[in-house]
C-alpha cells in the first residue's frame, strides 16, 4: 500500500500522511497558496518508501 506525505519546515513543522497521491497533491497545492503570503516556507511531498510501526509493549 502506497502512502504520501506533506509538511513543511517552517518554525511549527507538522506532517500530514495521505492514502493517495491524489489527496496529497490537493493538500500540497493549498500550503502553496498560503505560502505565497509567507515567504520562505519550504513545503514537501513525498512518497513513503518504508514503514516501521513500533508496538507498544503496553499493547
Amino acid at each position: 500500500m502506497n502512502k504520501y506525505a506533506v509538511f513543511y519546515d517552517y518554525c511549527d513543522p507538522f506532517i500530514l500522511f495521505f492514502d493517495t497521491e491524489e489527496e496529497a497533491s490537493k493538500e500540497f497545492e493549498n500550503r502553496i497558496e498560503e505560502d505565497d503570503e509567507d515567504s520562505g516556507i519550504g513545503v514537501y511531498m513525498a512518497k513513503v518508501i518504508k514503514v516501521h510501526n513500533e508496538r507498544d509493549e503496553d499493547e
